[in-house]
């Protein structure tokens, strides 16, 4: 009996991420290598629907939804790979201005703030252009051959962990980031879309 199951393990150093480029704030595309990699999960919500004595599941229409997107990055010696990240979440929620508009807006002899309620200061001060980055998490086999490419649309960075810096330390230095997005594509080698798979008809509509 034949197979088509390739037998040859993973490597655990064979995935890269290039966060593609911002067309409206003209940023260019970056490459960083990252640790490891997990498939985010899936999930598609349920409805229950009863049968006599029993109650079967159906899946719900329209409702589907993607894990965050977790990656450790390998830092670089010049710390390019945190600082363009940082500096990615930063222009998210601008910390500076935030807080000068608080300040400048906040008067100590007035305790109920009447005038100038915390959440109204938060709301005016707050409007950044949110900044959408397609994110690309690339496999490859054991030659370092790219073997598929997830595809994360729209995805935004949530969540970026400390930098430990020890002098000591002799193994790769490493950090978190958290990344949430619209959904997940997946393509082949050939380029070739396999995940959401694209059958006649869709392809014709779109």
């Amino acid at each position: 009996m034949s197979s088509n199951i390739n037998l040859n393990l993973q490597s655990s150093d064979n995935y890269y991420i290039i966060l593609r480029a911002d067309k409206l704030l003209k940023s260019k595309d970056v490459t960083f290598q990252i640790k490891n990699f997990e498939i985010p999960s899936m999930e598609i919500q349920s409805a229950d629907v009863k049968v006599l004595q029993n109650v079967i599941k159906f899946p719900s229409q329209g409702i589907m939804s993607y894990a965050p997107l977790e990656l450790e990055v390998l830092l670089d010696d010049n710390l390019n790979s945190y600082l363009e990240l940082a500096k990615w979440i930063n222009r998210l929620k601008d910390p500076e201005k935030l807080l000068q508009a608080h300040i400048g807006s906040f008067e100590p002899n007035n305790m109920r703030r009447d005038d100038h309620p915390l959440v109204q200061i938060i709301n005016s001060s707050n409007q950044h252009l949110i900044e959408y980055r397609d994110l690309d998490v690339y496999t490859t086999d054991r030659q370092h051959i790219g073997n598929f490419r997830f595809n994360f649309v729209d995805s935004w960075i949530s969540k970026i962990s400390g930098l430990k810096l020890d002098a000591q330390e002799a193994k790769y230095i490493t950090f978190n980031v958290t990344f949430y997005y619209l959904y997940m594509r997946v393509f082949d080698s050939n380029n070739n879309q396999i995940i959401p798979q694209l059958d006649t008809v869709q392809k014709e509509a779109f």
